[in-house]
């Protein structure tokens, strides 16, 4: 009986087989690479939209209670300066040369600083008129005190005329500091920070990075048309988030943009 040899693989089909393998591997290589990047851009895409709707929301709960005629100082189209609301409440009595807050009606998320607040007082007789809202600087740090009714509040030193006030009736009262928004560039990069106007007080970022001009501050009136921003109604804000994905040969990175309407407080409401 006659045994055939063993017999192994010709050099062209080790070849052959060499090419194959590799198409394969590259065509797998190249769908996981795509798929790495997709999640990757769908990260970046979802952090940046959350990102811009957290940095709408804040500015909306900073200039949403401003007053244009009255409480912006300051406008370009990549900074707002204004005086933003820090506290809330109603007076409810009067103590020497103080005038109380009741504790129960007095919203804040700080205490009153006389370092960097100022107050604002709506008067008697005529709360609907704007110019009866009236300004006063904190004189000194709130102490603890006690309203008329002998409910627990908080002691504010201000202008003894509105001490005479305050002694007969409730006030409105309002704890307000001046602040600036804007845009800014910090190691090539640009945020969105603010600030008080206090010499000692440097820029606090916000959120970033946006694209450069990635914020644009806007006033429209009540029908959406552009305004000065003594007679607006309404505060256009657009944003425009930084690329961080760099686009590859026939490849567009998206930016993402956003657009929020903030409608201000009525300047002729309390």
């Amino acid at each position: 009986m006659r045994i055939a040899p063993d017999q192994g693989f010709t050099l062209v089909e080790l070849l052959v087989s060499m090419v194959l393998l590799g198409l394969v591997t590259g065509s797998v290589t190249a769908v996981a690479i795509s798929a790495v990047r997709s999640a990757d851009r769908s990260r970046e895409r979802a952090r940046e939209e959350g990102m811009l709707r957290e940095l709408a929301a804040v500015v909306e709960r900073e200039l949403g209670d401003v007053v244009p005629g009255r409480d912006v100082a300051g406008f370009a189209a990549e900074s707002v300066t204004y005086r933003a609301g820090r506290g809330s409440g109603y007076s409810c009595g009067v103590e020497g040369t103080t005038v109380v807050i009741r504790d129960a009606d007095f919203r804040a998320w700080r205490l009153p600083d006389a370092a960097r607040d100022s107050l604002l007082f709506l008067l008697p007789d005529d709360s609907a008129s704007l110019s009866n809202w009236v300004v006063t600087p904190l004189l000194a740090a709130p102490t603890r005190g006690h309203c008329r009714d002998g409910t627990p509040g908080l002691r504010l030193a201000v202008d003894p005329s509105l001490v005479t006030l305050a002694s007969a009736r409730d006030l409105p009262v309002r704890v307000v500091e001046w602040m600036r928004m804007r845009l800014y560039q910090s190691a090539g990069l640009w945020w969105v920070g603010a600030g008080s106007l206090r010499p000692s007080d440097v820029i606090q970022p916000i959120a970033g990075p946006l694209a450069a001009r990635g914020l644009s501050f806007g006033w429209l009136d009540g029908s959406g048309n552009a305004a000065a921003p003594d007679g607006a109604r309404l505060l256009e804000l657009r944003l425009l988030a930084a690329p961080a994905l760099t686009a590859g040969p026939g490849r567009v990175v998206a930016i993402d943009t956003f657009r929020v309407v903030i409608a201000l407080r009525n300047g002729d409401a309390p």
